[in-house]
């Protein structure tokens, strides 16, 4: 059995997802996405969030978690309105 838990963001802050085993404790990082060191102030930085939905689809569909605790982001996206 498998607990997921995420946070979330839209740019300067990461975005990560980790699982952890509950027979074991076992912690795994499916994923962390951050700003790249040396990033330029003056270019905008988006968290890729859909990359971010298809880590999140796949470990959902391989490991199949008995939860998923998640902390979203404050941050909107300006097309559609979905959350970060």
């Amino acid at each position: 059995e498998l607990v997921l838990f995420f946070d979330g963001s839209k740019s300067d802050d990461a975005t990560g997802l980790v699982g952890c085993r509950l027979s074991d404790g076992l912690v795994k990082t499916f994923g962390v996405w951050q700003k790249p060191p040396n990033w330029p102030d003056e270019t905008p930085w988006r968290v890729p969030r859909e990359q971010v939905d298809g880590v999140v689809d796949r470990v959902f569909a391989e490991y199949r978690p008995v939860a998923f605790f998640a902390d979203p982001g404050s941050g909107f996206d300006e097309s559609d309105g979905e959350r970060y």
